[in-house]
């Protein structure tokens, strides 16, 4: 917070009439989908879904869904306590979908980019000097730079935390591997038990420990989708 405004209340206020270079609108061009796009139609029930992976990428997930009325479950082979990593580049874009999702920029306190430094590597010399200061007038949202630990920890809170005018929250399985899964919906995991599920969302990092083939990214099944 800086003089009594803080990082929310800019990116609530970020979002100028004009128009853009391709000619939309600016608060057309910036205009998301309706709260329950994505909620269960009349007549049709919320799903199940697990999510392999409890980082970025899966926890996010999680409060997308959950805000949308399904029942979701993260399975995360780790226990969260020596999360590691250094700073997160956002970029304007990936930060209003952030704002979207009523995240608490200020309690994750990122640092905005304000200006840009090139350097020579050996000397530090400055090469090049840049200034961004209208990065939340031409995009929506600023350019920040978070700690990792800090965005996760903020996204996991989302995700599992009920909120007023949100009944359901996301459910977080600490030191639970999936070790297999198949196009039916059907996971294993390393105890050996079996669960079912209407969708899979796998989301366990760049060192994928599913056995799944690299080349496919999306499966499309009757009654069941798995996402990878």
């Amino acid at each position: 917070m800086r003089d009594g405004v803080t990082l929310g209340d800019k990116l609530s206020d970020a979002h100028p009439p004009g128009e853009l270079p391709n000619g939309r609108l600016r608060n057309e061009y910036y205009k998301p989908y309706p709260r329950d796009y994505f909620a269960p139609k009349t007549g049709h029930k919320s799903l199940d879904i697990a999510i392999i992976g409890a980082g970025i990428a899966g926890l996010l997930t999680a409060v997308a869904l959950a805000q949308s009325g399904h029942n979701v479950e993260l399975y995360e082979r780790s226990k969260f306590a020596n999360e590691i990593g250094a700073a997160i580049n956002m970029c304007p874009n990936a930060a209003r979908i952030l704002s979207y999702y009523e995240f608490n920029f200020d309690r994750a306190m990122p640092t905005t980019v304000e200006e840009l430094n090139l350097a020579d590597g050996r000397t530090f010399e400055l090469l090049h000097r840049s200034d961004t200061p209208d990065m939340g007038a031409r995009f929506g949202a600023p350019w920040l730079l978070f700690h990792r630990v800090d965005l996760h920890n903020e996204l996991k809170r989302m995700a599992i935390e009920p909120r007023p005018g949100r009944d359901a929250a996301a459910k977080v399985h600490l030191l639970t591997e999936v070790v297999d899964l198949d196009l039916d919906g059907n996971l294993t995991l390393a105890n050996g038990s079996q669960l079912r599920k209407d969708l899979i969302v796998v989301a366990d990092g760049v060192r994928v420990c599913l056995a799944i083939p690299r080349t496919v990214r999306l499966y499309f099944m009757t009654g069941t989708m798995l996402i990878y």
